[in-house]
């Protein structure tokens, strides 16, 4: 298997060139896939990339992701439950962790804390009667959608997100970070890396937006079941103006990115350890996410 693996990368690599972009976009069964460098142009190619879902992959995609992002590690932000489904399976050769976001006890408390008795209900009475999908809409509504998501992520899972900014920033090889939509947890840990790593904000958002072009297989794929397909686009998606409140959030709440991470662990030598397995301090250090 690693034999045909490998054979199948050499040819893929020998294939990419200036269409490698366009060739990670049409992968059979991962979605959301890329060097971040495609837009944060400070980050050299090979240091820092996301995907969904990549255990889904098929022979010829895990080829080609092999040739494209190289990944030594791989950084799973899933939880126990997810990574159940199919035991962490990485790619050959990769050394896989894990580090949990989007801990469900963690959102059912949050839920339950804005939640009236009237929502209670109306939760009860949509999983009993109208299913799974209705009843995580009703109670998804009052997280604050997407951006409120990013808000409990940030205030209850800050030593998760310790840990795996320490993952990026002490990888000598390049990182594979990845979810299951590529866009959530994923995003979040992408926007605080390329921060801490001087990125400019604009430049974060719009990077964070790219995720948006693959929203009808993030809700057809990754969130099928979870939510009525006819319901899931505000979820599915990766509007600009959700990370923009977010990085308001972080300031109004914590006095910038830099107060936060101070706050959660990540300080400033933390981040200069970052900087460096980003950008390197000879442009040769590396540190790749894919999502």
């Amino acid at each position: 298997m690693k034999a045909l693996l490998l054979l199948l990368a050499t040819t893929a690599t020998a294939a990419l060139g200036e269409d490698a972009k366009d060739a990670l976009d049409a992968l059979e069964n991962v979605w959301n896939c890329r060097d971040v460098a495609e837009l944060a142009l400070s980050i050299p190619k090979y240091r820092l990339a996301r995907c969904g879902s990549p255990h889904n992959a098929s022979e010829a995609d895990a080829a080609l992701i092999h040739a494209r992002l190289r990944p030594a590690t791989v950084l799973d932000l899933r939880t126990h439950e997810e990574v159940a489904l199919d035991e962490g399976k990485v790619f050959p050769g990769a050394l896989r962790k894990h580090v949990m976001l989007g801990d469900r006890r963690i959102m059912a408390l949050e839920i339950m804390r804005r939640a009236s008795l009237s929502d209670v209900a109306t939760f009860i009475y949509l999983r009993l009667f109208e299913g799974r999908a209705e009843a995580n809409l009703h109670m998804g509504s009052l997280i604050g959608g997407l951006a409120g998501l990013n808000e409990i992520i940030l205030r209850r899972e800050s030593e998760a997100l310790n840990e795996a900014l320490r993952v990026i920033a002490s990888s000598s090889a390049p990182v594979l970070v990845h979810c299951t939509a590529g866009k959530d947890r994923t995003g979040i840990v992408i926007a605080l890396a390329l921060a801490a790593a001087g990125v400019e904000e604009a430049v974060v958002v719009d990077e964070y937006h790219l995720s948006h072009r693959h929203r009808s297989v993030i809700r057809d794929r990754a969130m099928r079941g979870v939510m009525k397909a006819s319901e899931t686009d505000d979820w599915a998606g990766a509007p600009k103006e959700v990370m923009r409140r977010t990085f308001a959030h972080i300031r109004s709440e914590y006095g910038g990115v830099e107060a936060y991470l101070d706050g959660i662990g990540f300080d400033r030598v933390w981040r200069r350890r970052l900087r460096r397995a980003l950008m390197g301090a000879s442009g040769e250090a590396s540190a790749f996410l894919l999502l």
